[in-house]
């Protein structure tokens, strides 16, 4: 694009040229940044073409490049730098300064200016613990009590004491007499056999260790089978059957158990969610307190110097801002202010115009001006001014053909043009898009 604006300046004068630069609170510096690499390049791109002489600046000023500056917000801070006239009319550099300047301002600046919190880190991060451990807390015991049942557990347990006592007295080494009075034996009963019996004649409720009562059934007959003189070795394997389905039992639910530490995982992923997009926010909304507008006019009187519109060493310029009480977009400009004086001739310092602009209603006070006018800083109006300054440019005598636009920020969203030719269904799909900011539309 630069090296196409380039060419252009050095042929023939046949287009309108536009740099828009938006609005960025803390990533002011960013875009500033890219201006300053813009005069760099630019100039090493003239020297390629040959179409400059050398420079101890060694940089390319946007108003050679450029017919209009537009900003809002941070960007009409620096828009405003760009065209300020050198203190020394004499001179062949006609721009006082380069982007370097806002680059200094916003590097001086952003940490005091754009505060989005009085919250320390500290502290948010002591609430993230204290949720986090809470939370964490809670659903590990929920998922504990769920999966864990201790009562499972016991009778996991003299399952596997009867069955190597019924293997003794098939063995005969354990008399029936000597079973039947094992402890082992009368716990087995109370805790699978009684409660077996007496959740049978619930249906329909939900018996976590079925098994373990089936293979108490089958396990009871054996005395029988000895006194019917079975085969010993069909016994023992039964039993050896059995043992192995309670310890296969016994893993599955041990397994469950590891279920607690999934589910503590996914609650400490949406409980950090829900402090990094929700709870911290709103913490920092309730702490946050808007510095007063003073400290930022000040900062811009020493930056920007208080001259009016039509000394600016541009073509034209354009910064926008928002009149609250009115709901009234203004659009600061050579032109502007010189068609509607009634309106415009109180702000007619570019000093005064580049603070209402950039006064951030997320950080600063509203600026009052009189005694019904509330200004609030341009991004209210338009977070990228470019379709300001395309509009503007064709109301007052450019061919729209003939305006090229650079626009440069930091927002993210970018709105989707909507042709004109598509069905209701897509239109009403892709309308959210609109919502976002103008910039695609210049």
């Amino acid at each position: 694009m630069l090296r196409n604006i380039i060419f252009l300046l050095s042929a023939v004068e046949a287009k309108y040229r536009i740099l828009s630069l938006d609005s960025a609170t803390y990533s002011g510096l960013m875009t500033a940044e890219f201006v300053s690499f813009m005069e760099k390049k630019a100039y090493l791109i003239s020297r390629s073409l040959k179409c400059l002489t050398e420079r101890e600046s060694e940089r390319v000023a946007m108003h050679e490049l450029f017919d209009m500056i537009a900003g809002s917000e941070t960007g009409a801070i620096i828009a405003s730098s760009l065209v300020v006239p050198h203190d020394d009319a004499s001179s062949p550099q006609k721009n006082k300064y380069w982007a370097t300047q806002s680059v200094d301002f916003f590097m001086e600046n952003t940490d005091t200016f754009y505060v989005d919190s009085s919250t320390s880190n500290g502290v948010k991060m002591l609430i993230t613990a204290i949720f986090l451990v809470f939370f964490g807390f809670v659903s590990y015991r929920l998922a504990e009590y769920y999966f864990k049942h201790k009562d499972t557990e016991d009778k996991f347990e003299v399952l596997k004491k009867v069955i190597s006592k019924q293997k003794k007295l098939v063995k005969g080494t354990l008399s029936e007499q000597d079973f039947c009075s094992d402890p082992a034996y009368d716990t087995a009963k109370n805790k699978v056999f009684v409660a077996a019996e007496e959740e049978k004649e619930d249906e329909d409720k939900a018996l976590k260790d079925i098994q373990l009562k089936t293979i108490w059934f089958d396990i009871l007959p054996y005395q029988k089978c000895i006194q019917e003189e079975k085969e010993r070795d069909e016994v023992l394997n039964k039993l050896k059957v059995n043992l192995d389905k309670i310890e296969k039992y016994e893993h599955e639910y041990i397994s469950k158990q590891g279920y607690k530490f999934y589910i503590l995982f996914l609650v400490s992923i949406a409980v950090g969610l829900m402090l990094y997009f929700w709870f911290i926010p709103f913490v920092d909304f309730l702490t946050l307190t808007s510095a007063p507008n003073s400290e930022l006019s000040a900062k811009i009187d020493e930056f920007i110097p208080e001259i009016t519109a039509d000394k600016v060493i541009t073509d034209d310029f354009l910064l926008t801002s928002w009149e609250m009480n009115n709901r009234d977009p203004y659009i600061f400009s050579k032109n502007m202010i010189t068609q509607e004086p009634t309106k415009y001739d109180a702000f007619n310092k570019l000093n005064l115009m580049t603070f209402l602009s950039a006064v951030n209603p997320l950080y600063f006070l509203p600026f009052k001006s009189g005694e019904d006018k509330v200004f609030i800083s341009g991004n209210a109006a338009a977070e990228s001014p470019a379709m300001f300054a395309y509009l503007y440019a064709t109301e007052y005598g450019q061919n729209p053909e003939d305006i090229e636009v650079v626009s440069i920020g930091s927002i993210e969203e970018r709105p989707n043009k909507i042709p004109s030719d598509i069905g209701v269904l897509e239109w009403t799909a892709r309308i959210q898009s609109l919502q976002g900011p103008v910039k695609s539309y210049a």
